[in-house]
């Protein structure tokens, strides 16, 4: 019977657990810092915009949308742009949602770039 060799294994004591480790969060965050700069340090990921040599097509369609001050554009500024599209309005959120990379509602020219290289994708299938 299985239950009586787990009981004859049993010695009486408790398997030691050792504490969880005490984190600094200052020195975590620094940790995180310097491991996320050393992966882009080391890294030869390529733009994909750049890669299809498509940065100064969507630059150049880029100083045409309206901008905030800030030089980006929000979702109010870009629903109008994107519908031209002709792409459904569900696919342009996800679209929306893919290009917003810093997750700040707005879009500057690389989240742009992203958001044309997306819609001109989908419209081809």
């Amino acid at each position: 019977d299985d239950d009586e060799e787990d009981e004859d294994d049993f010695d009486g004591f408790e398997k030691y657990v050792p504490p969880p480790k005490v984190v600094d969060p200052e020195a975590e965050k620094e940790r995180k810092r310097k491991e996320e700069e050393d992966y882009w340090k080391n890294n030869n990921t390529v733009w994909i915009v750049k890669e299809m040599n498509k940065q100064f097509e969507y630059d150049t369609i880029w100083f045409s949308v309206p901008k905030m001050r800030n030089g980006k554009a929000n979702g109010g500024q870009m629903k109008s742009f994107m519908e031209k599209s002709g792409l459904s309005n569900d696919l342009l959120k996800k679209i929306w949602r893919l290009s917003d990379l810093d997750k700040d509602g707005k879009m500057g020219n690389e989240e742009f770039a992203l958001c044309m290289l997306l819609m001109e994708k989908s419209k081809k299938g």
